[in-house]
């Protein structure tokens, strides 16, 4: 047999080192939202879909938690879908500005330019109107100076227009006809996200912009980041030390490092009865293993043959004042098709009320084996690994290993 995939009982958790940040990885089918574990998982997880698609959107993201539905994930577009959206859009020529208030095509002064969303609008300037009463009228407008009127694109308007807005309060954004109606392409939400990522690197709008420094004491108003930083690095130079009693003002780290360890030197401990006073980390230890001795061996194996486990039975109980943190190998077969097979790893903890558990590192031989579950649980003061099926097993346990508080 090839070599297996990692498989986990669940989902995957991802978590940073120090525990500050996660994200799940959860399977199942439809789309996500509204059980338990969709709606416990954190910003950024992802839920792969595992039934028929006919659009090829199975993936979704978690991007907010305040609905607990399937409005809190959105739903991620392969390359097939987002081709086929873009092969069903006209792309046609730019509009000047975009107007989504006045609710009739305005008249100018013959002769002169009109402002439309701020901007001055002169003759052959286009511009779409997308909120006018007659909604017929919502189209692109073309404004003629000399007579101070526009004249309607001659483009009428179809399902899959798109257009660029190019000035004005909806300068840069792409707008679509759907039939009905103009919408922006993407929504409110990416022009936010645009004006944000504007605002956080310090830009007051679209193009190209230089930084603007408020002190220019060691850099140079204008400097890109990268030249800025060198600037401020070879100012910073080497550091200086306020106190000179163990570390040279002026050296470097790794001097200064050495310095601090030769000025430590060996540990002073209160209480040598089995380490000695003054003596190195190193001998300490070597001590202190050598008084400790070996670790009681903690392991223990437990089989069962022909095991009727419909209900789920406990197969290994260890009371919770010796053990608040558990550790199993488990490995099950069908007694009636001893082919079908699975192996996995348990690893659970618990306060004496609470229990927390996973399951990994997962094996598989064979067909699935029915009604299979492993769960752990507190029951009379003990922490228990329990074990279910629809037809009789045998299984073989070895406890790896546990810890208590």
């Amino acid at each position: 047999m090839a070599l297996d995939l990692f498989r986990v009982i669940q989902g995957l958790d991802i978590q940073l080192d120090d525990l500050s940040k996660n994200a799940n990885v959860l399977v199942g089918d439809g789309a996500p939202g509204g059980t338990t574990e969709t709606n416990a998982a954190p910003i950024g997880s992802i839920w792969l879909r595992t039934d028929a698609e006919t659009d090829g959107l199975n993936l979704y993201w978690k991007h907010t938690t305040v609905n607990n539905s399937t409005a809190d994930w959105n739903q991620a577009t392969d390359k097939t879908y987002v081709d086929a959206v873009a092969a069903g859009l006209s792309w046609r020529e730019p509009a000047r500005v975009q107007d989504n208030v006045s609710t009739t095509i305005p008249t100018g002064v013959a002769g002169n330019p009109i402002t439309v969303d701020g901007v001055s609008i002169v003759d052959g300037d286009r511009v779409l109107f997308s909120n006018q009463a007659t909604g017929t009228d919502n189209n692109v407008w073309i404004y003629d100076q000399a007579t101070g009127t526009f004249s309607e694109d001659p483009n009428g308007e179809t399902d899959g227009d798109a257009l660029l807005i190019q000035e004005g309060s909806a300068a840069e954004q792409q707008w679509v006809y759907d039939g009905t109606a103009w919408v922006q392409f993407g929504g409110a939400t990416s022009a936010a996200e645009l004006g944000y990522i504007r605002t956080f690197i310090g830009k007051t709008g679209a193009g190209a912009e230089n930084p603007t420094y408020s002190s220019t004491d060691v850099i140079t108003q204008g400097d890109n980041l990268e030249t800025a930083i060198g600037d401020l690095d070879a100012a910073i130079g080497t550091q200086t030390y306020t106190n000179d009693n163990v570390v040279t003002d002026g050296e470097d780290v790794t001097s200064s490092i050495d310095a601090l360890d030769t000025a430590l030197g060996n540990q002073t401990y209160t209480n040598d009865n089995v380490v000695t006073d003054g003596q190195t980390v190193t001998a300490s230890i070597d001590a202190i293993d050598t008084a400790l001795g070996d670790v009681i061996d903690q392991t223990l194996v437990i089989t069962g043959t022909n095991v009727d486990a419909a209900p789920a039975i406990p197969v290994d109980t260890i009371p919770v004042t010796e053990a608040t943190e558990v550790k199993w190998i488990l490995q099950v077969r069908s007694t009636g098709t001893p082919a079908n097979r699975r192996a996995l790893e348990v690893h659970a903890m618990t306060d004496g009320t609470n229990v927390d558990h996973t399951e990994y590192a997962v094996l598989k031989l064979g067909s699935n084996i029915a009604g299979l579950t492993v769960d752990v649980d507190v029951s009379g003061g003990d922490i228990r690994l329990v074990l279910g099926a629809t037809a009789n097993v045998d299984y073989v346990i070895k406890r790896i290993g546990y810890t208590a508080f």
